[in-house]
């Protein structure tokens, strides 16, 4: 099975953007979802983990076939340690320690 699908994932403070790249890097499809609705960090978590699997199911790729993933965040983060350390235009990132899901 061939590799090369990328997906990027924007977190902004208005918006959740995820984009799908083909492998010559045009974009396959694009998802906005607004932030505003989620207070928690639970449910933003999962909204990402959703878009992700949306773009995926809807384009019927295989997880396989992923290359990747990007995340642009909009705040420090300790990628080793699994740590968000804050992010300014989300309310309540501070310190927040992932899971793995």
């Amino acid at each position: 099975m061939k590799k090369g699908f990328i997906l990027a994932v924007d977190l902004g403070g208005t918006n959740l953007k995820i984009a799908l790249f083909d492998t010559k890097c045009r974009i396959k499809e694009k998802v906005a979802v607004s932030t505003k609705g989620f207070l928690s960090k639970e449910g933003l978590t999962q909204a990402i983990i959703n878009g992700i699997a949306r773009v995926i199911r809807e384009n019927k790729l295989k997880k396989q076939e992923i290359s990747g993933i990007g995340l642009g965040l909009p705040g420090p983060i300790d990628v080793e340690k699994g740590i968000v350390h804050f992010f300014p235009n989300i309310p309540g990132w501070k310190e927040v320690i992932s899971k793995k899901y």
